[in-house]
């Protein structure tokens, strides 16, 4: 699991407490400064065409760019896997 993240960014920090109230971990957090604006590189554009954070990568999946698909995402696995 890749998160791309800022620190500032709230969406991400849903995204972080989201992870953490479930017990996981990212792999790997990428920082994307968009004080900087490393969010309009273009490797950042490869990943999330939209230029905003969070972006999630996990697995062979989607890249899933918004908070609350991401936070939904896992309720729905969740489930699933409690079948």
């Amino acid at each position: 699991m890749k998160l791309f993240s800022f620190w500032r960014s709230l969406a991400t920090y849903r995204v972080r407490i989201a992870l953490n109230l479930k017990g996981l971990v990212p792999d790997e957090v990428v920082d994307v400064n968009l004080l900087k604006g490393a969010q309009r590189e273009a490797t950042y554009r490869a990943v999330n065409p939209m230029m905003a954070l969070p972006a999630l990568i996990d697995g062979e999946g989607p890249i899933l760019f918004e908070s609350l698909a991401i936070i939904e995402s896992w309720r729905q696995w969740a489930s699933l896997e409690s079948k």
